[in-house]
């Protein structure tokens, strides 16, 4: 397995360090180190997350207190303290040191747990978990001594964008392995997550932070990373299990580049993955424990026989999205308009023919929406489906509903313009201003067109606004729709080649 990720950055984008073209991830060591100081994790009985913070240990005290170390950086803050980069003299090796928080000193709870922490990792020698060279106590605080790792961590990869299925897969075994030799050990994680999972730069896969690990059979209090979770984690109860579908949820997030709701869509009706995919991602996110894998070991044998099967169907079988073709309603929907327009004029004057005109028109307005209605409908259809905020059949059956759809006219067009845009960003282009502040126009013209439009004098306004709109937004929304599909299309192909 090797780096996933090809980008020739020559700077750190979160410090601006200058790397090295082959740097994994692009990110400097310095940012892979904040990899496990994620201020999302709840401790031990807090109701929520504890909050970073700035550096309550200097360079200088910290090299005073540690006369064995060079104090080189200060890297971050997490849940329990902070880290710093240093140089081990004695083996003139760079190392990370860990140290107790300043403000939990005092706390001997908290010192506790933080000892337990050092123990717990100090027996773990495995491939893939972080190896902590030496932990104690100096003058009032603890701290632990870990290797100091030079790589990227999975979240700066998410965040690049969702990963391929065979690049997810990759990383499930190595993972799999360590839980399944710390399970054997008694010893439950509880806060597997992206920014507790690090590649190095020989693409080796290590678990960080076993910060709120608790020994098997413990009663162990509410903690962990929210999103991550089991639902008897939340309930202050964890097993090896929990880890297995803490696993699950980042699984999920690689593929889809989203977190599971409670009641998960499975991954391929979110992206093109294999279905047997879908099968081994449900299990793990089982929210009975007793219908999750029971072990580490079981996940792992089923992702290791995945890889092969987890290609995306051939370019032949995938179908290819049609153009839509915005000509027909664009026709008729405009002599619908102008129809009422000219009722409008004519009702100045003699009502009795604006009344003839406006029911000579009827017919032609009612093919006008049904044509309307089927653009839009496939305009919604067209993105995604991990860009909707509804279904096309919603979007379109409730602007039917009366008073309702004064709200859901908010929903159905600037949601539409908002998924294309979201869309687009995906892909690497920018996203249309315009494309929002139309559909939101459109959207108070839909209100109007159900309250004011009856009214001649209005009626004159209404019918050309709607129609300037109309033809502006659904121009734009079909120029960028089938932009989208037909490079879609492209790129498909090109892969088949």
């Amino acid at each position: 397995m090797g780096t996933m990720n090809d980008s020739n950055t020559l700077n750190c984008p979160q410090c601006g360090m200058k790397l090295a073209a082959d740097v994994p991830g692009g990110l400097c060591p310095r940012c892979v180190m904040a990899m496990n100081l994620s201020p999302e994790t709840l401790q031990t009985g807090a109701s929520h997350p504890i909050s970073g913070g700035p550096a309550q240990l200097s360079l200088k005290t910290l090299q005073e207190k540690l006369p064995q170390f060079e104090a080189l950086e200060f890297l971050g803050r997490g849940g329990m303290g902070m880290v710093y980069k240093a140089r081990q003299k004695a083996l003139d090796r760079e190392v990370a040191i860990k140290v107790l928080a300043s403000e939990w000193q005092g706390d001997s709870g908290f010192a506790a747990r933080f000892e337990r922490e050092a123990k717990t990792l100090a027996q773990m020698s495995h491939p893939n978990i972080v190896t902590v060279h030496d932990f104690g106590e100096a003058d009032g605080f603890f701290y632990i001594v870990m290797e100091y790792i030079d790589g990227v961590n999975l979240r700066s990869l998410l965040h690049e964008g969702k990963l391929a299925p065979e690049q997810a897969l990759a990383i499930v075994p190595p993972v799999c392995a360590a839980l399944e030799y710390a399970h054997a050990k008694g010893v439950v994680h509880r806060d597997i997550k992206p920014e507790n999972l690090l590649l190095d730069r020989d693409g080796r896969v290590k678990i960080a932070d076993f910060g709120i690990a608790t020994m098997v059979g413990t009663a162990g209090e509410k903690s962990g990373t929210p999103p991550y979770m089991a639902p008897e984690q939340e309930r202050g109860h964890a097993d090896r299990r929990a880890d297995i579908y803490a696993l699950g949820v980042v699984l999920y997030e690689m593929l889809t580049g989203e977190h599971p709701t409670t009641e998960v869509v499975a991954p391929s009706q979110k992206v093109q993955v294999d279905v047997k995919i879908d099968e081994m991602v449900l299990r793990a996110l089982e929210r009975e424990p007793e219908r999750r894998y029971q072990t580490a070991a079981e996940f792992r044998t089923v992702a290791e026989t995945l890889p092969r099967a987890s290609e995306p169907p051939s370019a032949n079988a995938m179908p290819i999205q049609r153009p839509i073709n915005w000509i027909p309603a664009l026709v008729l929907w405009s002599f619908s308009d102008l129809a009422f327009v000219l009722a409008g004029v004519v009702g100045l004057y003699d009502s009795d023919a604006s009344s003839q005109i406006i029911w000579l028109a009827l017919p032609v307005a009612v093919c006008a929406l049904v044509l309307a209605s089927i653009l839009h409908y496939r305009c919604w259809k067209a993105i995604p489906e991990r860009f909707r905020t509804t279904t096309p059949a919603k979007a379109i059956g409730f602007l039917f509903i009366p008073l309702f759809n004064f709200y859901w006219a908010f929903t159905s067009w600037p949601k539409l313009a908002e998924g294309i845009n979201r869309w687009r960003e995906e892909e690497g282009r920018p996203p249309r201003k315009a494309l929002p502040a139309l559909a939101t126009i459109y959207a108070i013209l839909f209100v109007c067109g159900w309250t004011l439009a009856w009214i001649p004098e209005c009626d004159i306004v209404f019918g050309l606004a709607d129609l300037t709109v109309f033809i502006l937004l659904y121009r734009l929304l079909v120029k960028l729709i089938n932009g989208m599909s037909s490079s879609s299309a492209q790129g498909t192909a090109c892969d088949r080649l």
